[in-house]
């Protein structure tokens, strides 16, 4: 059993929506809006290569963020529709310079990252820490993730252990923030699964 604190985990959110803030404030846009995804009753088995994955959309994601960035209670899900504009980030395809044509996300960095907090909040008021029975977990490469023409044939198979380690790092003295980026937004997608209990083998308290 593998456990996170959540507690920590607030704190790294806190300090990434705290930083610079024209940088974290400005208004996001999406390069490419189209992004592969790996279903969780395959994300999670990693004795077998994933095989049926489904598309999703950027916009999509930015737009159930909504809600919960205009105040509305949020839910375990938000956690995941925030790692998907995180991974966009980190691979390129979401950011703060306008691109042409434009495709705003209608959110800025802070407005994603407090959504992420929000969420692993709530989970304080049951646990202080988040427990994983899940040591590993596939990832698509981020090279490949947003070419949705063709089906990637890049993965890589991830521990949860090394996601504990990347949360011990604070967030003003990483070496590779893409690599930070992207390991803060695959704790957030653990997270909202973990807290919907899905996931194979089971996530649940």
């Amino acid at each position: 059993m593998i456990e996170i604190d959540a507690r920590r985990l607030v704190a790294v959110l806190t300090r990434l929506r705290d930083q610079s803030p024209s940088e974290v404030s400005a208004p996001l846009y999406a390069v490419e809006d189209y992004f592969w995804s790996i279903p969780v009753e395959e994300r999670y088995d990693t004795a077998a290569t994933p095989t049926n994955l489904t598309i999703g959309q950027l916009t999509d994601s930015s737009s159930f963020l909504s809600d919960a960035v205009a105040g509305e209670t949020v839910i375990s899900y938000h956690a995941v529709w925030a790692a998907d504009i995180l991974h966009g980030i980190a691979g390129g395809a979401v950011t703060s310079e306008m691109p042409c044509p434009p495709l705003e996300l209608n959110l800025s960095f802070k407005d994603i990252v407090d959504v992420g907090r929000r969420v692993v909040e709530s989970a304080i008021e049951n646990c202080e820490m988040i427990s994983f029975s899940v040591s590993t977990y596939w990832t698509i490469d981020l090279a490949q993730m947003y070419q949705v023409l063709d089906e990637p044939t890049g993965y890589s198979r991830r521990e949860v252990a090394h996601l504990v380690d990347v949360l011990r790092t604070d967030p003003d003295r990483v070496d590779d923030r893409i690599e930070y980026l992207n390991a803060v937004a695959d704790v957030l997608e653990l997270v909202g699964h973990r807290l919907l209990g899905a996931g194979r083998p089971t996530l649940d308290w």
